[in-house]
């Protein structure tokens, strides 16, 4: 082995035992989930989407950039799904290149797939060479062509055939693959078929925002629409808030007080928060796509020099808007900034240190871990105990998320912003490892930093490091705050933006 090949060894090591680190902090996850993420990654295949009868099932959202080696099927070409509908068939999986919504996707399972809707149709299950025959009749294969593929007899094919025909109760060749593939499609539907992302946005506005927050979906020359939730008067003065990683609870108080300091405030959310599938996406694909979503909420809903708040990750996005458009900013406050690659060491208790470095070392590691905590996360008896103790050592934290949990909801609001925002999350972690902090010294925007007390989870220590990198610009610590700025302690915040 050269010297590279054992340093790549060396960096994939480390990376696994980090991912492993991180899906650890899930409490009460038993081996059986440990060992299933560890094969899938031995296998390097991400994390399956859903399952049918067992079977797994992987969606892909592809774009005009997916990358050619995204599906377990190294030897097709995906491009076709971005134009029209076809069958993919290989050795060992089945699936679909389709269009839904408007978005582009391939679905994949295991030939496993054949089996499951046989016997979920009443049927005997097939032997392991009926189902590989019965994939490459799928594939468009001959019994001759199927006998040469896998070097055996025809006649072996032709008794096959037979054995496989009979247990479908069918005779003709074309009916066994119609019947098979009507199946299967069923079979992949749920996979394919989702609410479409705007519908899914208004009914998470219905079920936890207050009457009077707007939701809007503003189409733009180029790109996806932007997707923006704002409140107070329409007339009032502009405050742009980059949300942080986890979308914020919004209350009647919030609004209330917005209504009383005559203040627009106006969230542009990110692409992949709050949707339930994103596109795969690039980092710098994600923050200029995020960089043209704020330009459009200025341009529709400020036209006057506006201050920007950036919440915890959002430092790059607002420092590449004031540096863009100076003259469309009036400030820019970070309040509770993440500064966490290579500043922590991983703990049980704080996965996010984790996946920071993780950010740094192999993003589709990165992207299978993300995906196996969601899936780890969902149920509430475990999302719960896990999310607490990630800010079990602050006060003021601790007492935003009992507010959350003891809601009428119990915490559904916050799951669902966490569960159905993996996509944002993923790309905010590289906004931290990313990101050089010494391009805010050039801004020519007042800026300022904000930051509590009682931050756990970005300590003074850090802090500090963070600044100077910054230039030393104006800082305040709030007293008896955390890491996170909800309820009144937002309207505090806003408040102080508002007075500068």
């Amino acid at each position: 082995m050269s010297g590279d090949q054992e340093a790549d060894a060396v960096q994939d090591f480390k990376a696994r035992a980090i991912a492993v680190e991180a899906v650890r902090t899930v409490p009460d996850l038993d081996s059986e989930h440990l060992f299933g993420f560890l094969d899938s990654i031995d296998r390097q295949e991400p994390a399956p989407s859903t399952d049918y009868e067992g079977v797994p099932i992987w969606r892909y959202m592809l774009d005009a950039d997916t990358p050619a080696d995204i599906s377990p099927f190294p030897a097709a070409d995906m491009t076709p799904a971005l134009e029209a509908n076809h069958i993919i068939v290989s050795a060992g999986h089945i699936g679909v290149c389709c269009r839904a919504g408007g978005r582009a996707m391939v679905v994949v399972a295991p030939v496993d797939i054949i089996g499951a809707t046989m016997r979920n149709a009443g049927l005997d299950t097939p032997s392991p060479a009926e189902t590989r025959l019965a994939a490459l009749l799928l594939a468009g294969h001959s019994l001759s062509e199927a006998a040469e593929i896998d070097g055996v007899a025809y006649e072996t094919r032709r008794n096959q055939f037979k054995s496989l025909s009979n247990r479908m109760r069918l005779s003709r060749q074309q009916d066994v693959v119609r019947v098979l593939l009507q199946d299967i499609l069923l079979a992949l539907m749920p996979a394919i078929a989702s609410s479409r992302e705007d519908d899914f946005l208004h009914d998470y506005a219905d079920r936890f925002l207050p009457e009077g927050v707007r939701v809007s979906i503003l189409n733009q020359r180029k790109g996806p629409p932007v997707r923006i939730l704002d409140y107070g008067p329409l007339a009032g003065r502009p405050v742009i808030v980059l949300h942080p990683m986890i979308f914020p609870d919004i209350t009647a108080q919030n609004l209330a007080f917005a209504v009383e300091n005559n203040a627009r405030v106006i969230f542009p959310l990110r692409p992949g928060v709050l949707e339930l599938e994103a596109p795969r996406q690039d980092h710098m694909s994600h923050h200029s796509e995020a960089l043209a979503g704020v330009e459009t909420a200025w341009t529709q809903m400020c036209g006057v020099p506006t201050p920007l708040v950036a919440m915890v990750s959002s430092g790059a996005l607002a420092t590449a808007f004031a540096r863009k458009h100076p003259e469309k900013t009036s400030s820019v406050t970070y309040a509770a900034t993440c500064f966490s690659a290579g500043h922590y060491r991983p703990s049980a208790a704080y996965f996010g240190a984790s996946v920071a470095e993780l950010a740094l070392r192999n993003e589709t590691l990165l992207t299978k871990t993300m995906a196996m905590l969601k899936r780890q996360f969902a149920p509430r008896e475990r999302f719960e105990p896990t999310i607490k103790r990630i800010f079990a050592g602050s006060a003021p934290d601790m007492a935003v998320l009992d507010r959350e949990f003891d809601a009428p909801h119990q915490g559904a609001r916050i799951m669902e912003a966490v569960l159905n925002s993996e996509t944002s999350l993923r790309q905010d972690y590289f906004n931290q490892v990313h990101f050089d902090w010494e391009q805010v010294k050039a801004l020519q925007t007042p800026v300022r930093f904000v930051h509590g007390d009682q931050d756990t989870i970005h300590p003074p220590k850090d802090m500090r490091r963070l600044h100077a990198l910054a230039g030393a610009p104006p800082k305040t610590e709030v007293a008896g705050v955390g890491h996170l700025f909800q309820y009144e302690r937002f309207d505090e915040l806003l408040g102080d933006v508002l007075t500068q």
